[in-house]
Formats: C-alpha cells, sequence, structure tokens
C-alpha cells in the first residue's frame, strides 16, 4: 500500500471479497512497499479526471471505490496488525486506523492533510478523528483544520499507534506472528500480547500525551470556526512564548487554506461527536465528497500545490468571513443528491 490508485483498490476489493467467503486468514498483517505505509490518493491522478470526458462521474466511482474499501477492512473478520512503515496519510490512514493493532516505528509519519488541497479529511475521519486521540475530539478537530502531522513514538503515546516498535524488530515480530497464528485458539489479546514484548511505548489512557494538549482544548470548541479564531487572536497577547508560536502557525495554516474546506470539515467534525457508528460517518462522507468534486476548490488546491506547485491557490473566497455559512452548511450536507444515497447505501 504506498497510493491509492484505481488499481490498487480492485486488487484490495478483491481480498476482501476473498476474506468474507470461503478463505479467511485469522491474521493479515498490513504493510507498505518501501519508504511509506500510504501516502493516500494519487491527488494528481483526482486532478487528471477533470480533463477526461466523464471524469468527474469517473472520481466519483473511485471514491465510492475507495469508501467501501475502508468500511469493508473496517468489519473485516482477521485480526488486522498494521504496520505503519513510513507515511500513513488521508486514506492510507482510513484504510488503517480500525486495526485493532496500530504499530508506528521511528519511521512512522500520520496526518490528514486534505484541508490544504480544498478538500476535508475523509476515509472515515468523521469517525475515527474525534476518538482516536482517547476521545479528546479537540484534538481531532485541531488535526483535521490543520492537517497537523504526528510522528514516532508520540503516536503511541497519544492513542492513534497501540503500540511503538522499532523498525530493526519489526521482522522478528512477523515471524512469531505467523506462528501465532498457526492456532487455533489465536485472538486479538494473544497478538496484542506479542507486540507488547517487542514495544518501547504501548498506548494506554491512564499515560495518554499530546504536546500542546491543555492549550488545544481551551481553543478548539466546538461553538464555531470564527469564536476559534478569535480564541487564538487572543491567545497572542495572553499565552506563553510555545502557546502563541503554536497559535500562529494555526492562524497561518487557517490563512493558507480553503476557507470551504475548513468550514465544512468543523461542521463535519461537530457531527462526528455525534455519530453512533461507522455506516453514519460515510454517509456524510459521501455526500461531501460529490458536492467537493462538483466544486471549485479541490482542483484549483490541486492545481497550485501539485500541478504548478505555485502555492499559491485562487480559492472560491479569500476569508471565512466572506462566507454565509447557514447557506455552505445546507448546500453540502443538507442538498441531496439521489446518487449519493444509492453509491453510499452503508446505513
Amino acid at each position: 500500500m504506498n497510493v491509492q490508485i484505481p488499481a490498487n483498490l480492485e486488487m484490495e476489493m478483491k481480498k476482501m471479497q476473498i476474506f468474507s467467503k470461503d478463505v479467511i486468514p485469522k491474521v493479515v498483517f498490513m504493510s507498505g512497499m518501501g519508504k511509506a505505509f500510504c501516502a493516500g490518493a494519487d491527488v494528481a491522478g483526482i486532478y487528471r479526471y477533470k480533463q477526461v470526458p466523464q471524469g468527474i462521474r469517473k472520481l466519483k466511482m473511485m471514491m465510492n471505490q475507495e469508501y467501501l474499501l475502508i468500511y469493508l477492512l473496517a468489519k473485516m473478520k482477521p485480526i488486522q496488525v498494521v504496520h505503519w512503515n513510513g507515511t500513513v496519510i488521508g486514506g492510507g490512514a482510513g484504510l488503517s486506523i480500525n486495526a485493532p493493532i496500530r504499530i508506528a516505528t521511528e519511521n512512522s509519519i500520520f496526518a490528514m492533510p486534505e484541508v490544504n488541497i480544498g478538500l476535508f479529511p475523509d476515509a472515515g475521519a468523521t469517525w475515527f478523528l474525534p476518538r482516536v486521540f482517547n476521545n479528546n475530539s479537540s484534538i481531532g478537530l485541531f488535526a483535521g483544520l490543520t492537517g497537523h502531522r504526528v510522528k514516532g513514538k508520540d503516536l503511541a503515546k497519544c492513542g492513534v499507534a497501540t503500540h511503538f516498535i522499532k523498525e530493526e524488530n519489526i521482522s522478528k515480530l512477523k515471524s512469531e506472528m505467523v506462528l501465532l497464528s498457526e492456532n487455533e485458539s489465536v485472538s486479538v489479546d494473544k497478538i496484542k500480547s506479542l507486540c507488547d514484548k517487542y514495544s518501547e511505548i504501548i498506548y494506554s489512557p491512564s499515560t495518554f500525551s499530546f504536546d500542546g494538549e491543555e492549550f488545544i482544548n481551551k481553543i478548539f470548541k466546538f461553538d464555531s470556526l470564527i469564536n476559534i479564531v478569535k480564541r487564538l487572536n487572543e491567545s497572542l497577547k495572553t499565552e506563553s512564548p510555545k502557546e502563541v508560536k503554536l497559535a500562529k502557525y494555526i492562524l497561518g495554516v487557517f490563512k493558507r487554506v480553503s476557507p470551504i474546506s475548513l468550514l465544512i470539515t468543523f461542521e463535519q467534525l461537530k457531527r462526528g461527536t455525534q455519530i453512533k457508528r461507522i455506516e453514519e460517518a460515510f454517509a456524510i462522507e459521501s455526500q461531501l465528497a460529490y458536492t467537493f468534486v462538483e466544486g471549485h476548490d479541490l482542483f484549483e488546491g490541486i492545481r497550485s500545490n501539485f500541478i504548478e506547485k505555485s502555492g499559491k491557490p485562487n480559492w472560491e473566497y479569500k476569508s471565512i468571513a466572506e462566507v454565509d455559512v447557514d447557506k455552505l452548511i445546507h448546500k453540502y450536507f443538507e442538498v441531496k443528491n439521489e446518487s449519493h444515497i444509492e453509491n453510499f447505501n452503508f446505513i
């Protein structure tokens, strides 16, 4: 798993179909080839869809396939163990975050950076971002709105990974896991115990830590994005140098990325705190995805950052202050297209 392209998605879908029928392995160990686990979608490939006949329809079908694959992985019967041997970004996070055992190494980098290209954190992020950081939805909101990267040992300290194991020990772990998986009584607890043996850090809610947690909790509340910006600006006058530096970083991100992406991500993750099942997350995301690919900012973000590489996108709005938030929320969340419901019928 390195980049999500249609051929890779089709191959993984076929594996899921096999796992759901006759040949069901007891344990599935997922890793990437080379220096990455999975860096998400082929972003430049998404841009090319706009340039071919029926491209938007094909892009919707591809996103349909991606979401369905992630959903099937989340419900897959074999015990899943993921080895994040490098970057795990966007769709790569979605493919693996629901595994009960998630191994970070010194090479692991986790992020949901979709706001940088004029999109929203998808691939099930509506479900996992409010929950994966020890159920601290404020940190999930911070991660979704900024695309903040978490690396190495910090992944196991904050709960994104369940274990931190040095890369040099992974091959030994895999060898023992193969032997253990041949036992009829293999279980998640037994696999976890094996991983514990090789781990330098084992995640526990009692030892949860995330750099900047106290400041993030004060700033990232689910009242409104405008209020988050106000609190950030106020913090520049009242907080410690470390927190001022973090506030400036966040405000810099907000000025750079799509106002539509920020506002939709805020509302998406706010709704994500209220849902009860992962199926509801994909119902929300399918609606949003179809609306984004019919709009301007996604393709503009890809053009400026990945095609022309100017880093100067011309977003539909210049700032969140220009946006009629109620109309935007209605357009993206409430105006239903029947094809959304037909193609993402998870509920």
